[in-house]
């Protein structure tokens, strides 16, 4: 496959959006895994799971969940940490 530079391509061409979202900012994509990981917390009832446990569960990268805890985890007020790496849900 030959290199294309920008100078190649057609000015203006619209670059094709992303299939995995509704939003063009990703929303859906993200309000999606925060859904997936309530529920994993959920079924783990007052024990909690681990950051470990969680990925393996989904099928996430552990630093795409410890991100994800880190920043929109700390803003959910269900969502306790309750250890190192431990999480649970809180009635």
């Amino acid at each position: 496959m030959a290199h294309v530079t920008r100078k190649d391509r057609v000015s203006g061409s619209p670059v094709p959006a992303a299939e995995t979202s509704l939003s063009p900012r990703g929303g859906a994509k993200h309000r999606k895994m925060k859904e997936c990981i309530l529920r994993c917390l959920d079924a783990a009832g007052g024990q909690g799971k681990t950051i470990s446990e969680i990925a393996d569960e989904l099928g996430i990268l552990k630093s795409r969940l410890q991100s994800w805890f880190s920043s929109t985890g700390k803003k959910c007020a269900k969502v306790r940490k309750i250890g190192t790496g431990r999480w649970r849900l809180v009635d």
